[in-house]
């Protein structure tokens, strides 16, 4: 999802790949020299397509010949769904931090919590699915920038971690995403104002979101292949 390879038409006739840098680190610009064979235009490495029925269904570096890219079916593209993705985790994240804000305004201004019965068990369960899975994304991000940093860890060694933090993904977000569908259900049918109930089917579509991630992305599995 964050790492989705993107090629970019330039101004001036060439394209870029935004994963293979120059030296300068700078995305290299590769101008066509044939019919879907494009040249470094500060080198001489090449890039080449290969065209089915008039698309591109794949595009090779000559430099690492053992590397194919190809297009992503739309569901699975980082276009739409990445700003998606970090809409719902901002959205999870407030939740979170508005659960002690809330606690410490109301017993600062001696307020009442209102919330009695299954609306009350609702709101806090909600807060809580909140608050695991902002947390099992962290433990995401951790894990990745890990192997990132130190290709060490690529192996048996991280097998235990990742069948533990996969295992743990699957209750959370999908144990989470039921709260949350179950929550906006209560508020929706509740005499609750207008913006309790846009939030709580906000917060439902970012459980939902945060689900459909994983499971594309394998995140979620009882092995460490994925």
């Amino acid at each position: 999802l964050l790492g989705e390879v993107q090629v970019s038409a330039n101004n001036d006739g060439t394209i870029t790949v935004n994963e293979l840098k120059g030296t300068d680190e700078q995305p290299k610009k590769w101008r066509e020299i044939a019919p879907f064979v494009w040249r470094n235009a500060a080198g001489g490495d090449r890039l080449a397509a290969k065209v089915e029925n008039g698309r591109v269904v794949r595009f090779g570096y000559d430099e690492y010949p053992f590397m194919l890219f190809e297009p992503v079916p739309w569901w699975w593209s980082s276009g739409w769904l990445l700003p998606l993705w970090i809409a719902g985790l901002v959205a999870l994240a407030l939740t979170t931090l508005a659960w002690p804000i809330s606690a410490l305004v109301r017993r600062r201004y001696g307020v009442k919590y209102e919330l009695t019965g299954a609306d009350a068990r609702a709101h806090r369960l909600v807060r809580i699915a909140a608050l695991l899975v902002v947390a099992v994304m962290l433990a995401w991000v951790f894990l990745a920038q890990l192997i990132e940093t130190n290709l060490d860890w690529i192996g048996p060694r991280m097998d235990g971690p990742l069948i533990l933090l996969r295992l743990l993904s699957g209750l959370v977000f999908i144990g989470a995403t039921a709260v949350g569908l179950w929550n906006a259900w209560l508020v929706l049918r509740s005499k609750r104002r207008w913006v309790a109930k846009v939030w709580s089917v906000l917060l439902a579509l970012a459980f939902l979101i945060v689900l459909y991630v994983a499971l594309i992305f394998h995140l979620i599995g009882y092995s460490a292949n994925y």
